[in-house]
């Protein structure tokens, strides 16, 4: 991520990206993968937050 030093923060947003370009495909099940477990438990715990179209 342009401008951040975080690798966490990186992460997280490619993620994010991920996840908006399976939602913008109708995508009904995606497997994601990550080295960082924080991330991925993170996004599982907001999934409710995250617009389903």
């Amino acid at each position: 991520m342009p401008g951040s030093d975080d690798p966490a923060l990186a992460e997280a947003c490619a993620m994010y990206q991920a996840v908006q370009l399976a939602i913008d495909c109708c995508f009904h099940e995606v497997v994601f993968e990550s080295d960082n477990n924080r991330t991925l438990i993170d996004l599982v715990k907001e999934g409710n937050r995250i617009p389903k179209s």
